[in-house]
């Protein structure tokens, strides 16, 4: 069974604050109805869209950049 966390706690987890957290789920993050995410699914979201080389930009669907501002 995969660990089920808060927001707060996915924040404390990658070093950053709960809004940089709100930030990333209006971006695409994954969340779960009851306002929790997967840890798992959750870091894999970040690993794959959160470009720390690129200064936070990802692309989207359509092919253009948008930034994703984490510390």
């Amino acid at each position: 069974m995969a660990d089920v966390i808060t927001k707060a706690q996915l924040a404390r987890e990658l070093g950053v604050s709960a809004s940089r957290v709100g930030t990333m789920v209006k971006a695409g993050l994954p969340v779960q109805p009851d306002g929790r995410v997967d840890a798992d699914e959750a870091i894999h979201w970040v690993a794959c869209h959160v470009r720390s080389w690129r200064g936070g930009w990802e692309t989207d669907e359509n092919g253009r950049r948008r930034r994703i501002p984490i510390d």
